[in-house]
């Protein structure tokens, strides 16, 4: 059973490669980040978790992510 869930959320986060970036985004349709990624590919492949909110960015606010993916050419 855990290998299955394992390959059903691994065949869930490929399948959201490509979605775009977004600062602490939990939805495919309007942007993912990493913690965002595993939330919602555990969700695709039936497994509910706890929804993320408002967890630290490691010292940045959402504006300076946000300033820096503009300078490194990433539209918001």
């Amino acid at each position: 059973m855990a290998e299955d869930i394992g390959a059903r959320t691994l065949a869930a986060a490929r399948a959201m490669i490509g979605v775009r970036f977004r600062p602490q985004g939990c939805d495919p349709v309007t942007g993912l980040d990493c913690v965002g990624l595993v939330w919602a590919a555990y969700a695709a492949a039936g497994r509910r978790l706890a929804r993320p909110e408002g967890y630290p960015m490691r010292g940045w606010d959402r504006a300076r992510v946000e300033a820096g993916l503009r300078a490194a050419g990433f539209a918001p």
